[in-house]
């Protein structure tokens, strides 16, 4: 009976330190985002690139070259819509950049994957200082809100030698002559 009890004693410690080990492992995998599920989609073989938004999407490459948005926590896909580019997150604003499959850009938001400025421009940059610009089909540079309307009622010739960013209520911009009427 004694020889027993020994037994059953010596295996319940035994069971008892590999738990608390395979518990630490785990936690110290999540702490640092590499928790069952990601490590899974790492070696997923038809997804080559995976790429951290937010805390709560991330974006994969599929090897036929398409990009797909998918949720953190769950790993599931937030829709069906195949991008051809999903920019990385701007530091200081939710919404980032995508390339749609014919070319065109847009805004997605990275916090929820959902598209807020839908693709319909040859050219977009980030958002700063709460105005994007985004150059449309007639070579017209414009600046939108969060909203995808025009904040100033007139367009600007586009120059490709340059980024058009907000910085401390400045944003560089040709010499050229201004452009009126144009619609993005």
């Amino acid at each position: 009976m004694c020889r027993v009890l020994r037994g059953a004693f010596n295996a319940c410690w035994k069971v008892a330190i590999v738990a608390i080990a395979v518990c630490i492992v785990s936690a110290v995998l999540n702490e640092y985002g590499l928790g069952y599920a990601r490590i899974c989609r790492f070696l997923a073989p038809k997804w080559e690139y995976a790429n951290t938004l937010s805390d709560k999407v991330y974006v994969q490459r599929h090897k036929k070259g398409y990009y797909k948005l998918f949720d953190c926590y769950t790993d599931r896909k937030i829709s069906n819509t195949r991008f051809s580019m999903v920019y990385d997150a701007p530091l200081r604003d939710s919404l980032t950049v995508f390339r749609s499959m014919d070319g065109k850009r847009g805004f997605l938001n990275v916090n929820t994957g959902q598209i807020v400025i839908p693709a319909r421009y040859r050219h977009a940059w980030v958002f700063s200082e709460g105005v994007a610009a985004v150059v449309g089909d007639d070579d017209s540079l414009r600046f939108i809100g969060y909203d995808g309307k025009a904040v100033f009622d007139r367009a600007f010739e586009y120059d490709a030698n340059y980024d058009y960013v907000f910085r401390d209520g400045l944003c560089i911009m040709t010499r050229e002559t201004e452009v009126r009427n144009l619609k993005v």
